[in-house]
């Protein structure tokens, strides 16, 4: 279990409009990260803004790239200023494929993080060739798309099988985030808790944000 609980804010809309508004209220919140959900409709049934030339910010970006083939836009994520990538390990070709050495080679070039990702059904199992060359995974909670999911339980098995195989692994969970869920998934052993809903909902924005990092 970890002392603390890294909080990420997730931006997750469907115009700029929306995430201009967010990024406003996330100015006094504490935060050095913020998550941006990018799904294309193709990978993901649910289309949201994902125009990187809008973004704007001097927060940390990760990006979490629900996109059929993220090998395509991952530059135009990291010229937009973004630290951290997070790619599908369902849109890979494996781990000595194409997509994801195209992948690593623009990530180095920008002096970005990579971070593997898996949907709620796929199985443990899938991220193992990997364990070799990635060291940080997002475990999706809920199906990929739009934001106020139910938290899916099943991926707590998931985290515990990571840890256990990588102790020094970085392990972050994105999907269903409240107060009791953290705690769960702080437990099991992840590291980052990426939340959207809990912390928006919330007349008291940095309340709810202290109230997950504090689990």
């Amino acid at each position: 279990m970890k002392n603390k609980m890294e909080v990420i804010p997730v931006i997750n809309c469907p115009d700029f409009e929306c995430v201009q508004s967010k990024l406003d209220k996330l100015e006094n919140l504490g935060n050095e990260w913020i998550h941006v959900d990018v799904a294309d409709g193709s990978f993901t049934p649910y289309k949201n803004w994902h125009n990187s030339k809008d973004l704007k910010t001097n927060f940390n970006i990760e990006v979490h790239l629900m996109v059929k083939n993220p090998e395509a836009v991952v530059g135009d994520w990291l010229k937009a200023g973004a630290k951290r990538i997070i790619v599908h390990v369902e849109t890979l070709d494996g781990p000595e494929g194409e997509k994801l050495q195209k992948i690593f080679e623009t990530c180095a070039h920008y002096d970005a993080e990579i971070m593997l990702a898996s949907n709620p059904d796929t199985l443990f199992e899938e991220l193992i060739p990997y364990f070799d060359i990635i060291f940080s995974f997002q475990c999706l909670a809920v199906s990929p798309g739009p934001a106020g999911q139910k938290f899916d339980s099943n991926i707590l098995e998931k985290i515990k099988l990571i840890r256990e195989r990588l102790p020094d692994a970085l392990i972050e969970i994105d999907g269903g985030i409240n107060r009791e869920i953290a705690k769960l998934v702080n437990v099991a052993g992840a590291d980052i808790v990426a939340a959207g809903t809990y912390i928006f909902s919330r007349e008291n924005m940095k309340t709810a944000y202290d109230e997950l990092q504090n689990v």
